[in-house]
């Protein structure tokens, strides 16, 4: 589905409402996938540029994620990203801007 979204943390901190507001806000298609790594599988969302043939993501990946919060065409997605060769915690509020 085609999303508006701004990330909610920044190296795994909660940003400020209005920071989080002002931040770049990135747009594309979410989409989510397993992967298969080491003799473990994980769920993985992505935001990837629409029609983009090699789905290269646009923000890093979120490992994970849950649904923390859902209403008027919002989702709220917890999970971990990759950053610094460490998983931390990372956000994505996502609007809804039209499903694929």
């Amino acid at each position: 589905m085609r999303c508006r979204v701004y990330p909610l943390r920044r190296r795994g901190k909660r940003l400020p409402r209005r920071e989080a507001q002002n931040s770049p806000v990135f747009e594309g298609e979410l989409r989510t996938h397993y992967l298969s790594l080491e003799n473990a599988r994980y769920f993985v969302a992505s935001l990837v540029r629409p029609g983009d043939a090699l789905c290269q993501p646009i923000l890093p990946e979120l490992w994970e994620p849950i649904l923390v919060n859902a209403g008027s065409w919002v989702l709220v997605l917890r999970g971990f990203e990759r950053a610094d060769r460490a998983a931390v915690v990372q956000e994505w509020r996502c609007e809804v801007l039209a499903r694929s």
